[in-house]
């Protein structure tokens, strides 16, 4: 399917209106680069673990209070609990960190953008959806955005993680 890809590249027409939520994720992590001056943004950090380079990029991590967050454009129902992958992801962005730049991750979580999110979602929160509410003065506001806390593995629990999926890929 690569190969394919990559020879008939110029060929290929791909039509805008299927590329909103992608752009929609361009545009946050932009925004991102711009805020908080006392973060690391969209840094991308590399370590060799029994002879294979791993890397990740993580979108934000705040210095003063040594908090790790990744963006996310998504559904509300792929928030509903968090996600293993989402869960494995922030804990090897979090390792990569402490054995890279030395810095030690106190908590970490998932903010969603929600793209689906609506006013009836207010009433859904027995169901088990995981959103920020605010309060307006003549009513109720449903934020489109989610904010899961991931649960922070040892760093030799994902140091073993990193190394089965590395097994795993070489068989």
């Amino acid at each position: 399917q690569r190969k394919l890809y990559q020879e008939h590249e110029s060929e290929l027409v791909v039509d805008v209106s299927t590329r909103m939520w992608p752009l929609l994720g361009t545009i946050i992590h932009g925004i991102l680069e711009r805020t908080d001056s006392r973060a690391i943004k969209e840094v991308r950090l590399e370590k060799e673990i029994n002879g294979v380079i791993i890397s990740g990029k993580f979108d934000i991590f705040y210095y003063y209070n040594h908090r790790l967050e990744d963006w996310k454009v998504t559904s509300k129902y792929q928030v509903k609990q968090l996600k293993f992958e989402y869960e494995a992801q922030i804990n090897i962005l979090r390792y990569l960190i402490a054995t890279v730049l030395g810095i030690e991750t106190i908590s970490a979580g998932i903010v969603a953008i929600l793209r689906d999110a609506n006013f009836k979602d207010q009433f859904d929160k027995a169901a088990g959806f995981i959103h920020i509410y605010q309060t307006v003065d003549e009513g109720n506001f449903v934020s489109s955005v989610a904010t899961i806390e991931v649960p922070l593995w040892t760093l030799a629990e994902t140091r073993n993680y990193i190394e089965s999926r590395i097994e795993e890929h070489k068989h």
